[in-house]
């Protein structure tokens, strides 16, 4: 894999494919496609509304939060590393981590 710290520009969104429960799909606001999440197992359209928090559901809010994340990883990151305490100095090794493998510099 290439090292390529582009990635589509957020902010990004979720909705579900149709009318499945199983199947999101992840959209910038141009509408281009960003990724497609689907459950393997689960409950059907005929289940409760409470019942539908599938794990598609919960992927596909985190991959649309993505954007988002990272930049307030950034920031963070930024405000910590004027910060002089040791629990910073731990939290910006974590943070830079996120940070690396979201850019692909691990």
């Amino acid at each position: 894999m290439s090292k390529n710290t582009l990635y589509t520009p957020g902010p990004w969104k979720y909705s579900f494919e149709g009318s499945n429960p199983d199947w999101a799909i992840v959209t910038n606001n141009s509408g281009a496609i960003v990724a497609n999440v689907n459950s393997e197992t689960g409950p059907n359209i005929h289940t409760a509304p409470a019942m539908r928090q599938m794990p598609a559901d919960a992927n596909a809010r985190l991959i649309a939060a993505a954007p988002d994340l990272l930049e307030a990883c950034k920031t963070a990151l930024a405000l910590i590393d004027i910060s002089t305490d040791y629990a910073g100095m731990s939290t910006s090794r974590e943070l830079k981590a996120a940070i690396y493998k979201a850019e692909d510099r691990e």
